[in-house]
Protein backbone atom coordinates (compact mmCIF):
# COMPACT_ATOMS: atom_id res chain seq x y z
CA UNK A 1 0.00 0.00 0.00
CA UNK A 2 1.14 3.51 -0.94
CA UNK A 3 0.27 6.39 1.32
CA UNK A 4 1.36 10.14 0.06
CA UNK A 5 1.77 12.47 2.29
CA UNK A 6 1.18 15.99 1.87
CA UNK A 7 4.33 18.40 1.43
CA UNK A 8 4.37 20.40 4.35
CA UNK A 9 3.60 24.05 3.15
CA UNK A 10 5.73 25.86 5.87
CA UNK A 11 4.27 29.68 6.57
CA UNK A 12 5.85 32.66 6.73
CA UNK A 13 6.65 34.12 10.01
CA UNK A 14 5.19 37.01 11.17
CA UNK A 15 7.44 39.59 13.54
CA UNK A 16 5.69 41.90 15.60
CA UNK A 17 7.27 45.35 16.30
CA UNK A 18 9.50 44.40 19.23
CA UNK A 19 10.87 41.56 17.49
CA UNK A 20 11.83 43.37 14.42
CA UNK A 21 13.59 46.28 16.66
CA UNK A 22 15.43 43.42 18.11
CA UNK A 23 16.08 41.17 15.18
CA UNK A 24 17.05 44.20 13.11
CA UNK A 25 19.40 45.53 15.94
CA UNK A 26 21.13 42.15 16.40
CA UNK A 27 21.44 42.02 12.48
CA UNK A 28 22.80 45.73 11.77
CA UNK A 29 25.36 44.45 14.74
CA UNK A 30 26.40 41.36 12.55
CA UNK A 31 26.51 43.17 8.97
CA UNK A 32 29.04 45.79 10.39
CA UNK A 33 32.20 43.51 10.01
CA UNK A 34 31.02 40.61 7.61
CA UNK A 35 32.77 40.18 4.63
CA UNK A 36 31.19 40.81 1.39
CA UNK A 37 30.64 37.65 0.35
CA UNK A 38 28.89 36.34 3.34
CA UNK A 39 26.41 39.11 3.83
CA UNK A 40 23.77 38.58 0.33
CA UNK A 41 21.68 36.16 2.91
CA UNK A 42 22.18 38.50 5.93
CA UNK A 43 20.81 41.10 3.70
CA UNK A 44 17.94 39.28 2.64
CA UNK A 45 16.90 38.53 6.12
CA UNK A 46 17.29 41.92 7.10
CA UNK A 47 14.69 43.35 4.35
CA UNK A 48 13.01 40.03 5.20
CA UNK A 49 12.63 41.45 8.69
CA UNK A 50 12.34 45.07 8.19
CA UNK A 51 9.28 43.63 5.96
CA UNK A 52 7.97 41.61 9.24
CA UNK A 53 7.69 38.73 7.21
CA UNK A 54 10.33 36.29 7.20
CA UNK A 55 9.99 33.33 4.29
CA UNK A 56 10.18 29.72 5.47
CA UNK A 57 13.62 29.44 3.41
CA UNK A 58 15.32 32.49 5.32
CA UNK A 59 14.12 30.12 9.10
CA UNK A 60 17.36 28.50 9.24
CA UNK A 61 19.03 31.85 9.16
CA UNK A 62 16.69 33.82 11.65
CA UNK A 63 17.21 31.16 14.22
CA UNK A 64 21.08 31.07 14.23
CA UNK A 65 20.83 34.98 14.53
CA UNK A 66 18.68 35.20 17.35
CA UNK A 67 20.30 32.58 19.06
CA UNK A 68 23.52 34.35 18.55
CA UNK A 69 21.99 36.85 21.03
CA UNK A 70 23.10 34.79 23.86
CA UNK A 71 26.87 35.09 22.59
CA UNK A 72 29.16 37.81 20.41
CA UNK A 73 27.60 36.92 17.51
CA UNK A 74 31.06 36.34 15.87
CA UNK A 75 31.10 32.83 16.23
CA UNK A 76 28.03 32.47 13.63
CA UNK A 77 28.38 29.38 10.91
CA UNK A 78 29.17 30.61 7.29
CA UNK A 79 25.16 30.31 5.68
CA UNK A 80 26.68 28.18 3.11
CA UNK A 81 27.70 30.98 0.81
CA UNK A 82 31.18 29.73 0.17
CA UNK A 83 33.33 31.40 -2.95
CA UNK A 84 31.20 30.58 -5.55
CA UNK A 85 27.68 31.78 -5.21
CA UNK A 86 27.45 34.80 -4.13
CA UNK A 87 26.35 36.42 -7.45
CA UNK A 88 23.50 34.27 -7.75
Amino acid sequence: MSETTPALELEPIELDEDARELIEAELAHLLQGMPDERRVPYERLSEAVAAGRVEPELAPLLERVVGSRGGDGDALPDPGVAGGSAGA
